[in-house]
């Protein structure tokens, strides 16, 4: 039997060394900032990765991990699936230099017939690897996962970052997994690095927004997982499209968090032309209405977690006598923008008896007609005079994922024939094949979904459908659809559906297809914008608002577990995103500083305020999210004030929320952190964002205890891409300062109790 060999290929492009030649037992590869030793006497060959600092040549790190293993293969035949890996004892090892440009380690299986080779293209900063594989021409083999890891072995003094929504930083010996794109792996770059010495750049330079797996185990490597295009059929070679590469990074300050640092790498690849597709509609500020681009505040009719709603939240007069009041109470306070109105539970189905309404979470994609009050108000009704009378603008809520199983669309429309499906057993796939099974959910409110293909043009035209009804007969002014930028893409082995097995540019392909649809049907965005959960970054150029839920669940300050949000989303991709909405619950009503933090976070990471809830029920496990009662409470108007406060600071920041970046939040000492009522916050919360231009940078400081606060705050405009030299003024004085050393130093800062303060600074012209 033929053996099996396993090739790795280096290409490094750029400045590079490399002391090898044919078939030799070790050999260096080194770049400027990294150094890759090689040897044959270990199993993963790749023995250790030597980063650099690149803002510090005398500062090195080794990052080595014999328990690691280099990569993992899953491969099918006609009958069964098995698996090969870089520690397999039976494999002969060699490596080859054929070129100063090119490397090659080879793993021999003697008892398989397969070659499987992974290729490695770089270019200075990075080192790219490319995995493909060749099966012979008499053998039917497929892949369905390759899985490479990077070796690593952390400590406790490292910090870890993870593309968790928009972003998070832990310790270093804690995991992370998330499958890419959805709301657990919202970009494609992992990092680890220290303070006291440079770390390593971790992603999956993949322009096409195909499924991954991204994960950090705390202990012994990253790794990303792939699943072929075309995964589990028989080919003769297949290559991946995209590389995992790495990069040495900086040790930690505060100037430059590790964040900062790994998310700038990231950039450099998702900017460089070609850009990434969802890049192609440019910058968001020409895409919104004016009313979303000035909606500082967000409402919703009542959402619940658990997914169980109060009856009545969606009853058109209901809401309205609700919104009527809460916004009412915020035009005396002085607010003086729009409100976003993100409406639940308005469908009542085709049986107008209250008992056969359609609930949420139930009968999905039929939804019409909507529903009408005792008192004869409709939802079309309410839209508008809440819209006429308050400025206010209602997105309805529907779903663009999911099909249930016993709704009238489903029965009628031979819905299983729209269902994504995959393999009832893995094993060589066969067009004739027909062992093929429907996955299934449930939330819990009874009937089991399917999950849609989004590339079908069923689905497509039945969403874009059910929009056009809701703007041009229902009078909303645009609409949330659900979890598209939340759940994980999910791979399909249908044939039928017409594009790629399994994974594959299919999927995004799909909902743009869907967008483009809902918008030759109800025009462009900025007539009827649409909105969806949590903020995957494919889904960037199909819709106007994300709602990044668990983002704003984790703290900025510090948790139990270690976890805290850091803004390397608006870092990447500030001005080309909108984002509004986090979870506030009846508890944080008891902890009003508390309740001011998760306000502030929202206010400093350029995030459109609020999605407070209206409605609720009482939920022990959940806790009640029901506000209204709340807002109207006189003891609470001191609340109410904060919130119009926060708007009316937003909309005088619009521009830099809209077309800048947010940058690291300079430090205030002292700053406190404050035991809230679920984590720890700081008692002076800061954001940075400059101009799009770097013209500008503004920097916002929110004191949200109940006493004055004063304190130094250093910035260094060095970061913000301000070069020594520069000159500049600060809001309110003429007098012109110097970037000299990179660093100013605004001492004995005074902000009374929950004020908010903005300094300005701008470059000279």
């Amino acid at each position: 039997m033929n053996s099996t060999i396993f090739t790795l290929y280096l290409l490094i492009i750029g400045i590079i060394q490399i002391s090898a030649s044919k078939n030799q037992t070790k050999f260096s590869l080194t770049t400027p900032s990294l150094l890759l030793q090689f040897d044959t006497s270990t199993s993963n060959v790749l023995s250790s990765i030597q980063s650099t600092d690149p803002t510090d040549p005398t500062s090195t790190r080794t990052f080595s991990n014999p328990s690691a293993t280099l990569f993992s293969i899953e491969i099918v035949n006609a009958t069964s699936l098995f698996t090969i890996d870089s520690k397999n004892p039976t494999a002969t090892r060699t490596l080859t230099s054929t070129t100063p440009t090119q490397t090659t380690a080879t793993w021999s299986y003697p008892q398989l017939s397969t070659t499987v080779s992974l290729h490695f293209t770089s270019s200075e900063p990075f080192i790219n690897i490319v995995p493909s594989i060749t099966f012979p021409d008499n053998i039917n083999h497929g892949i369905a996962t390759f899985t490479l890891s990077i070796p690593m072995n952390p400590s406790t003094e490292d910090a870890v970052f993870f593309p968790d929504s928009y972003g998070v930083e832990s310790s270093g010996t804690n995991g992370y997994s998330g499958t890419y794109p959805s709301a657990a792996a919202a970009m494609q770059h992992m990092a680890i690095s220290s303070s006291t010495g440079p770390g390593i750049y971790v992603a999956a330079h993949d322009k096409s927004g195909d499924w991954k797996e991204l994960g950090y185990d705390g202990s012994t490597c990253f790794h990303v997982k792939i699943v072929p295009v075309g995964a589990t059929k028989p080919v003769p070679t297949w290559s991946a499209e995209y590389s995992v590469s790495i990069a040495a990074l900086p040790k930690i300050t505060d100037s430059n968090p590790l964040y900062k640092s790994a998310s700038e790498l990231y950039r450099e690849f998702i900017f460089e032309e070609p850009a990434a597709e969802w890049l192609r509609r440019g910058m968001i500020k020409n895409r919104l209405p004016d009313h979303l681009k000035n909606s500082h505040v967000w409402l919703n009719t009542g959402w619940q977690c658990h997914d169980v709603f109060e009856d009545v939240q969606g009853d058109p007069a209901t809401a309205q006598g609700r919104v009527e009041d809460v916004v009412g109470l915020w035009r005396d306070l002085g607010m003086k923008t729009p409100v976003g109105l993100h409406y639940y539970e308005w469908q009542q189905g085709p049986d107008p008896d209250p008992s056969s309404r359609y609930l949420f979470d139930t009968h999905y994609p039929d939804y019409f007609p909507g529903r009408v009050s005792s008192s004869g108000t409709t939802v079309k009704q309410f839209s508008k005079t809440v819209k006429e009378t308050l400025d206010v603008y209602t997105y309805p809520y529907i779903n663009g994922r999911i099909f249930d199983l016993t709704c009238d669309s489903y029965i009628a429309d031979d819905g299983e024939s729209v269902c994504v499906k995959v393999p009832s057993s893995m094993k060589l796939f066969s067009s004739s094949n027909t062992d093929l099974s429907v996955p299934t959910e449930n939330y819990g409110s009874g009937p089991d979904f399917c999950i849609a293909n989004p590339a079908t043009e069923y689905w497509q035209n039945k969403i874009g459908a059910t929009v056009e009804e809701l703007v041009n007969e229902y009078g909303s002014s645009g609409v949330y659809i659900d979890q598209v930028a939340s759940a994980s893409m999910n791979l399909c082995y249908d044939p039928s559906h017409n594009h790629t097995i399994a994974n594959g540019h299919w999927w995004r392909n799909g909902y743009l297809g869907m967008f483009n649809k809902i918008h030759e049907l109800v025009g462009d965005s900025t007539n009827a914008p649409m909105v969806t959960e949590s903020n995957s970054e494919i889904y960037m150029d199909m819709v106007e608002g994300y709602l990044p839920l668990t983002a704003f669940a984790k703290p900025f300050a510090s948790s139990s577990n270690g976890n805290i949000l850091v803004p390397a989303f608006s870092f990447v991709y500030g001005g080309y995103y909108n984002a509004f909405g986090a979870e506030f619950y009846q508890a944080d009503f008891t902890d009003i500083p508390y309740l001011r933090s998760k306000i502030a976070g929202m206010l400093i990471t350029g995030t459109q305020i609020g999605w407070f809830s209206l409605g609720g029920i009482e939920d022990d496990a959940c806790g009640e999210m029901g506000l209204y009662d709340l807002f109207m409470d006189k003891e609470n108007l001191d609340v109410n004030q904060y919130i119009v406060d926060s708007a009316n600071i937003r909309s005088e920041l619009v521009d830099f929320f809209l077309n800048g970046r947010q940058y690291p939040n300079p430090v205030a000492d002292p700053a406190p952190k404050i035991a809230g009522t679920n984590w720890e916050y700081l008692d002076v919360m800061t954001g940075t964002w400059v101009s799009e231009h770097a013209s500008e940078v503004v920097v916002l400081l929110c004191n949200v205890a109940d006493s004055d606060k004063q304190f130094t705050l250093t910035l260094d405009f060095t970061t913000y891409g301000w070069k020594e030299g520069d000159q500049y003024k600060m809001d309110g004085s003429d007098e012109v300062f110097t970037v000299d050393s990179g660093n100013v130093q605004v001492v004995d800062m005074d902000v009374e109790s929950t004020g908010i303060e903005v300094l300005r600074f701008a470059l000279v012209q």
